[in-house]
């Protein structure tokens, strides 16, 4: 029995007193101890535990929190928000928040799924043209049917009738000249741009050679004509059932979900076939000329491990040292190694099934130093800004949505992360679990696509993957540190 909870009344800051209470004796075998009291027989009670739970986190308390103690506790709300505060985070958010985001509000987008779907809707093939391109052919043409066609009909020739024939003739140029080069900017081929998040859990039960894997996939698929197209996404590996569905746009901007104006009206309705057993399918989705239709996909499998890790904790320094292993049977590509407040360089690939050694000499850098481009010159310490606008750093712009909290995202991104929270293992990186992070070479996942039953057959298919980013967490268990 607790009859001192004085380090309890500490965390939760408050003046009021709480009652004794009861709480269950533990000698929790891993984990993170976040705060011990002392029972009535002056022994110390691990009362708050943090663990691992596959790539999730859990938050265990020694005590039933509906005791009298606590439930007449006026300070009752403090000790919840302390318990659940870091897993609620932007779920309170309401509109005066999202207006208040700042910088990113001109983009149309407030979240970093909005700069996702951004940059995922650049197609290397598919030219654009600026609103001031635009401005500017108008302007040429008003002049060249305007004063030119004065001064070369009048002026010039003096035979006004010839403006007619001029300014005729002007359009009819213009009018070829611009189909040219929309045939040029706009490809007729379908185009696929593609980020996946894989992640590994090793530690699946008794069997240490078969993990699990998560996986999530954002695509966006361009069409340079009106199309109806069955959609799908298959999993190259086991066979896995994949789960896929329209990704909306978050925020106030033109085709947002909280737009005030539809952009979708004529578009032919489609259907979204999902057996239990089986792979989602969109049919029938109607693509506007040169439009593009945003997926997101996801999907769980077991998968076999051809190698495992060994790590430990060192002793009072909070870091790693062991064997660290790539369970994959393909190589991780610009591997690194995250645990706690820290990450470690390795080499630029990990063979399938080899590994690495991480010995007490392997030093490691704070972790702001990679995801928030922290730097120090002259003495001075610097953080590389994070532009939202930013459309060409598809890879940096995956790692802050997987290390969002550790980032400090709000602050640094200017963006919320709600639409997509679940991608962010900022939590598990505190429990004992290290994550290795690398690029795949292959597609976990590949999108396909064919051409609707309500297409004529004679209609031809061109496919073309422009862009297909993958990238590899692998969660790996971390043995405390011996005690001496």
């Amino acid at each position: 029995r607790i009859n001192n909870p004085g380090a309890l009344e500490s965390l939760v800051a408050t003046e009021d007193p709480l009652s004794d209470f009861g709480c269950v004796l533990i000698e929790p075998r891993r984990g993170r101890i976040e705060l011990t009291l002392t029972d009535s027989l002056a022994r110390a009670v691990p009362w708050w535990l943090t663990y691992s739970h596959g790539l999730g986190t859990m938050r265990f308390v020694a005590s039933d929190l509906d005791q009298p103690a606590f439930r007449d506790w006026v300070d009752r709300q403090r000790l919840w928000a302390r318990l659940i505060g870091p897993y609620m985070e932007g779920a309170g958010t309401d509109a005066v928040d999202e207006q208040a985001i700042g910088e990113a509000s001109y983009l149309g987008y407030n979240d970093m799924v909005g700069q996702l779907r951004a940059t995922l809707d650049l197609f290397p093939q598919v030219g654009l043209i600026s609103f001031g391109q635009v401005a500017a052919l108008l302007v040429a043409v008003l002049l060249l049917i305007g004063p030119v066609d004065y001064f070369v009909s009048v002026k010039w020739f003096k035979r006004p009738e010839l403006s007619w024939i001029l300014a005729g003739t002007i359009l009819i140029a213009v009018c070829v000249g611009l189909t040219v080069l929309l045939a040029k900017i706009r490809p007729t081929a379908i185009h696929i741009n593609s980020a996946q998040i894989v992640d590994i859990d090793v530690d699946s039960g008794d069997d240490s050679h078969v993990g699990n894997a998560t996986g999530h996939l954002w695509s966006h698929v361009f069409s340079g004509s009106a199309r109806e197209l069955d959609i799908a996404v298959a999993a190259r590996h086991g066979g896995a059932s994949v789960r896929v569905d329209w990704q909306g746009l978050p925020g106030h901007g033109l085709g947002g979900l909280l737009s005030q104006l539809s952009t979708d009206r004529g578009m032919p309705a489609y259907t979204i076939e999902s057996p239990a057993d089986a792979m989602t399918e969109l049919l029938g989705v109607g693509i506007p000329a040169a439009g593009t239709k945003c997926l997101t996909a996801q999907w769980n499998q077991p998968i076999d491990l051809i190698a495992t890790s060994h790590l430990q904790e060192i002793p009072g320094v909070d870091q790693l040292q062991g064997e660290l292993a790539n369970p994959l049977s393909v190589d991780v590509l610009d591997p690194v190694l995250f645990y706690h407040h820290w990450f470690y360089s390795l080499n630029s690939r990990i063979p399938a099934g080899e590994s690495v050694r991480i010995s007490y000499d392997t030093i490691p850098k704070d972790i702001s130093r990679r995801l928030n481009g922290r730097r120090t010159i002259d003495g001075n310490e610097t953080t590389t800004k994070w532009d939202p606008a930013d459309r060409g750093s598809i890879d940096r712009l995956l790692e802050l949505m997987m290390f969002y909290k550790s980032a400090s995202g709000k602050t640094y991104t200017s963006l919320e992360h709600r639409f997509q929270p679940q991608v962010d293992q900022s939590n598990l990186l505190q429990t004992d679990r290290a994550i290795l992070l690398g690029r795949l070479e292959q597609p976990w996942t590949a999108v396909q696509v064919a051409l609707s039953d309500r297409t004529p057959a004679s209609q031809a298919l061109e496919v073309q993957q422009d862009m297909d980013r993958v990238w590899c967490r692998i969660a790996i268990p971390v043995e405390p540190a011996k005690k001496k």
